[in-house]
């Protein structure tokens, strides 16, 4: 799995954001603390695989004193985030005295099945660029409309009133 394009990937019905340390299960939001993310991410990285306990101890704290409760805990707290069952082990499996494996694929969400917000930022420009240009236009007619009614045939003989002509000044 290649997470450096993005950071925000679907697991089994839950989006996970890396850089927010949030897991959204529709409406529910529960905010990670960083190592049980990078927990996370190493599991989603190594997706199907069974990662041993050392192998995430190695990743996730690596100048620190091996402990297993440190990651028994980050996978009780995933979890319970993703809605997994300690018992049922849908999402988590616990491979006892090997390590732990991550039994859903997940989907990462690329930039291309979000809606770029540019291309909405262009089109709300040019609506309002084109709104601008109505209106001016709308303006400059009500002007020149006000500007004629206002003139004065410059002509010195009454018959050729019906042929009047307007000088610019």
């Amino acid at each position: 799995m290649n997470f450096s394009e993005t950071r925000v990937f679907n697991l089994a019905g839950a989006l996970v954001d890396l850089d927010r340390g949030e897991i959204r299960r529709g409406d529910k939001l529960e905010q990670i603390e960083p190592k049980v993310m990078a927990v996370l991410l190493l599991l989603a990285k190594r997706s199907g695989e069974v990662v041993s306990q050392e192998g995430i101890f190695a990743q996730v704290w690596p100048n620190s004193v091996y402990s297993p409760g440190s990651i028994q805990r980050c996978i009780a707290v995933l979890r319970k985030a993703l809605n997994d069952d300690a018992k049922r082990q849908a999402i988590i499996t616990t491979h006892p005295k090997r390590g732990y494996s991550l039994n859903v694929a997940p989907e990462i969400i690329t930039p291309n099945n979000k809606v770029p917000i540019l291309a909405v930022g262009m089109l709300v420009a040019a609506i309002l660029m084109i709104f601008m240009l109505v209106w001016y236009y709308g303006q400059s007619n009500k002007l020149e409309v006000f500007r004629l009614a206002t003139m004065e045939p410059i002509t010195s003989v009454e018959e050729n009133d019906s042929f009047a002509r307007y000088s610019p000044d």
